[in-house]
C-alpha cells in the first residue's frame, strides 16, 4: 500500500475510534452493567457473514439492551486514486463504520474471506481480545460491506490485498452514507 493511502486510512480510523470510545465511555456512565463490543450470533436469515455481528455496546440494567453508536463526524476529502498491487484503487469516501469496497471479481475466494474473518472478527475468541475487531461483514456480488469497528488499519489493507490477489483490477472504497465533518 502507498504511504499516502496508509496515512489517509490511519487518520480516518483514528478520527472514528476517538468518537467511538467517547460514546462508549458516555454509555458506561449511564448504566451499571454494560460492555462495549459484544459479539452475537443471529438466528434465522441474515445478510451478515456467518450470521455474526458485534454490537457497539450492550447494557443489562435489569433488561438487556443493545446500543449502536451513531458516529456523526467523519473526514471528507477529494476522491483519490492509488495503486494496489496490480489493481487501481479509487477512494471517494472512507467512513470506518461504513466501508463499502466495490470490486470487479465474479466471486470472492471463500477460503480467503473465511481466513480474513477468523482473524479480524475472531468469532471463537481464539485471540482472546475484545477490541481491535470488525463489527460486521456483508458479501454482495461485486461489493463487500464492512463495519470496521475497532479493527486496526491493517485489517482493511489485508482485505484489499486479498481482493487484489484474487484477481481484482478495479477497486473502489466508498460508503453507503457520506456527510462531511465541518470540523475536519
Amino acid at each position: 500500500m502507498a504511504g499516502d493511502f496508509e496515512d489517509l486510512v490511519e487518520r480516518v480510523c483514528d478520527h472514528y475510534l476517538a468518537q467511538f470510545w467517547e460514546l462508549a465511555d458516555q454509555e458506561s456512565k449511564r448504566c451499571s452493567n454494560g460492555t462495549a463490543e459484544l459479539k452475537i450470533g443471529l438466528n434465522g436469515q441474515s445478510n451478515f457473514y456467518k450470521n455474526r455481528y458485534c454490537v457497539d455496546y450492550a447494557t443489562n440494567d435489569g433488561k438487556i439492551a443493545v446500543v449502536e453508536f451513531v458516529v456523526e463526524k467523519f473526514l471528507m476529502f477529494d476522491p483519490v486514486t492509488f495503486d494496489c498491487g496490480r489493481a487501481t484503487l479509487l477512494v471517494d469516501h472512507l467512513r470506518w463504520g461504513d466501508v463499502v469496497i466495490e470490486h470487479d471479481l465474479p466471486d470472492v475466494p471463500a477460503d480467503a474471506i473465511e481466513e480474513w474473518f477468523e482473524r479480524w472478527f475472531d468469532p471463537d475468541d481464539a485471540a482472546m481480545r475484545q477490541t481491535e475487531i470488525i463489527h460486521a461483514l456483508v458479501l454482495r456480488p461485486g461489493q463487500i460491506s464492512l463495519d470496521m469497528g475497532t479493527a486496526p488499519p491493517e485489517s482493511l489493507y489485508d482485505m484489499l490485498v486479498l481482493l487484489e490477489h484474487a484477481g481484482a483490477r478495479t477497486l473502489r472504497i466508498t460508503a453507503d452514507s457520506a456527510e462531511p465533518d465541518p470540523e475536519g
